[in-house]
């Protein structure tokens, strides 16, 4: 019986080449130690997260800015609903109740300051309105 002795238990990882120029237009080959390839795997994992998250912060931005459009719209409805409740003779407190509730709820502030100036114009115009209400 003849018995072979083992040198390893451990996979070798084989030596990965690369061939770049060199000056005299001729190719050399070069080694490329497995810890620079690891790092560059790591490197590029962490900017992968980092465009995930960058992606999910723009996402948000534009969910807060569509929100806070569509609060400008229904603000500007219901003072609609008002003015047509007040040419047609109608009862407006539901109207007026709803008004005053979207004007009561804080909204979170944007970085697109266009938007946030015509929100300001918007709800200051709902407060006008409810006050001249209230007075009657």
């Amino acid at each position: 019986m003849h018995i072979l002795a083992i040198k390893s238990l451990e996979k070798k990882e084989p030596i990965r080449k690369t061939r770049k120029a060199s000056i005299n237009k001729a190719f050399s080959v070069s080694e490329i130690d497995d810890a620079s390839v690891s790092e560059t795997s790591e490197i590029s994992q962490v900017n992968s997260v980092q465009n995930i998250l960058s992606l999910q912060l723009i996402s948000s931005k534009v969910q807060l800015e569509s929100a806070n459009y569509e609060r400008g719209e229904n603000l500007l409805d219901k003072m609609d609903s008002l003015l047509i409740d007040k040419l047609l003779l109608k009862d407006s407190n539901h109207n007026l109740a709803e008004l005053a509730k979207l004007a009561r709820a804080q909204r979170e502030r944007s970085d697109n300051t266009e938007l946030e100036e015509v929100l300001d114009s918007i709800e200051l115009r709902a407060v006008v309105e409810l006050a001249k209400r209230m007075q009657k």
